[in-house]
């Protein structure tokens, strides 16, 4: 479980089950009424994982020119083995 987590598993199964309505169970268990609605909607009551879809991927300038000349070497060498 997440270290800041207002909910348990056991408190998302509950909210999952019950037939409440969303105000009535987030003054209850004093949380917003958004994470009533994130719990309600998902199927399991697991945290989710927090690591991003997409990880950025910008170089700097430097990585940026090394690459580039890894990249340009390769190319060039496989240009010209194909020449000879």
């Amino acid at each position: 479980m997440q270290a800041n987590a207002t909910t348990t598993p056991k408190i998302r199964h509950s909210i999952q089950a019950s037939t409440q309505s969303v105000t009535q169970l987030a003054n209850e268990l004093g949380v917003s009424e958004d994470t009533i609605r994130r719990w309600k909607r998902r199927d399991g009551v697991a945290d989710g994982s927090h690591t991003p879809h997409r990880l950025p991927t910008t170089l700097t300038l430097a990585q940026e020119v090394v690459w580039s000349w890894r990249y340009a070497k390769r190319c060039c060498c496989r240009l010209m083995t194909c020449w000879w």
